[in-house]
């Protein structure tokens, strides 16, 4: 139901639950596809669903939350009284699965990497000027790629995006104006996009 660095393990002889932490638990990447949740066991299912439940309902009911994070945390809890009894009493319900519809994937770097190696060769520094995200799911194109770098891989060339243009883009998808969404913050009522940003439309549905 998550992803991190630490995962859950049950000893069936004593019914004790373990924790395990390990850095390199959290994967580079994750397949979502509902059809690989076809036929899944029905406590797993529940209990992944119920999961999903309990981390919207912390969306909405923590005292840090935004209205933003509320609105996140209302829509989980939709999906999950929707869908969640069907796919329980019906493992091959592929469409009761198939959330990617409402469901944003979004993958994401800090940065590239450098296509050159550093003055002691031991590895490539950070490069903001070239890297690559993804996003899947509701509301963007499939198969679709936009943009590209020169061919050393070492600044943007073509369409180029920033930073701003892609939350824009995803706030855009999730229903809000990125350029009405603000925040209060020392005195201003500021912008998750600053003054910056436009919506990629090129790679809408």
């Amino acid at each position: 139901s998550e992803v991190g660095r630490a995962g859950v393990v049950i000893d069936e002889t004593t019914r004790r639950k373990v924790i395990v932490f390990h850095p390199k638990m959290l994967p580079v990447a994750v397949i979502a596809d509902p059809e690989l949740t076809i036929g899944l066991p029905r406590t797993l299912t529940v209990g992944t669903g119920l999961d999903a439940l309990s981390h919207s309902l912390e969306a909405i009911c923590s005292p840090a939350h935004h209205p933003m994070s509320h609105g996140i945390g209302m829509e989980g809890c939709r999906l999950v009284f929707e869908h969640l009894p069907t796919a329980a009493a019906n493992p091959t319900d592929l469409e009761a699965r198939g959330l990617l519809e409402d469901t944003l994937v979004v993958w994401a770097t800090e940065f590239g990497r450098m296509p050159f190696l550093q003055a002691n060769g031991t590895g490539r520094d950070h490069n903001p000027g070239a890297f690559t995200c993804f996003l899947a799911g509701a509301g963007v194109k499939r198969g679709f790629s936009y943009g590209e770098s020169d061919e050393f891989g070492f600044k943007a060339a073509v369409d180029k995006t920033t930073v701003y243009d892609f939350n824009a883009t995803i706030l855009h998808l999730m229903g809000l104006d990125h350029e009405r969404l603000t925040y209060y913050h020392n005195g201003l009522e500021r912008r998750l996009t600053n003054v910056h940003g436009h919506v990629i439309k090129d790679v809408l549905a």
